[in-house]
């Protein structure tokens, strides 16, 4: 977020302060945004947390369980959307998380051909993920060693070590206007579809260390940790 002050402070400046509001978010990259290598990979050290994709498109946001209640209903290419991983409060809003969640996206902002991800990180593929599973010693240990150590996000039946330094959080996954798994489990998308409905994802769970590969809805929202290509 620093950057993006800076960055508007020197186009304030020079009067282009138009600029400073689509800014692709490339420029992040570019100032050296955090990551982390395993293995042959680099990974972004957090998930996603964007709202618009690399070249400045808005992604459009669920603010409200009936606003992504109306997204589940009409799949399509076109209806590309993120919500904050967090349940509505009683007027049905959902309410900003703390920001080491990032944001919860559907799979049409996943697959989407404008970019999630910033400049030269893209969403990783099942083959990706299976690269990094097999690098941390399988499926079956795996997720203790992406999983953020401790219980400050996690329950406190937490089974991590975080040696990976991936630092996976557990955002949940947006289901039909209501939250599931926050903060209590992670989902993270691959690009790769299962067929026309539904996508791959991977889950984490406290009391495990297994990474568990999942068939999710493409109109649910799952987070995005970003590779680079």
């Amino acid at each position: 977020m620093k950057y993006f002050i800076f960055l508007f402070a020197l186009l304030v400046g020079s009067n282009n302060i138009a600029l400073a509001q689509v800014m692709p978010q490339g420029f992040l990259v570019d100032l050296n945004v955090p990551s982390i290598v395993i293995g042959t990979q680099t990974w972004m050290a957090k998930d996603l947390d964007v709202t618009m994709y690399k070249e400045g498109t808005e992604i459009p946001g669920a603010m409200t369980s009936a606003e992504w209640i109306w997204y589940v209903n009409h799949p399509s290419v076109s209806n590309d959307a993120w919500v904050f991983p967090t349940a509505a409060n009683g007027s049905g809003s959902f309410i900003k998380s703390n920001p080491d969640y990032g944001k919860l996206y559907n799979w049409y902002a996943v697959t989407n051909s404008l970019g999630v991800c910033p400049v030269n990180y893209h969403v990783p593929t099942k083959s990706e993920w299976g690269t990094l599973n097999t690098y941390l010693g399988g499926t079956s240990v795996a997720g203790g060693k992406l999983k953020e150590a401790g219980s400050l996000h996690w329950s406190s039946s937490n089974v991590a070590t975080n040696s990976s330094k991936f630092t996976a959080v557990p955002g949940g996954y947006m289901g039909a206007g209501a939250s599931l798994g926050y903060p209590d489990r992670g989902y993270y998308w691959a690009s790769d579809a299962y067929d026309a409905t539904t996508g791959y994802s991977y889950s984490l769970e406290p009391t495990t260390t297994v990474v568990t590969e999942t068939l999710m809805g493409k109109v649910a929202g799952c987070a995005i940790r970003c590779i680079h290509n």
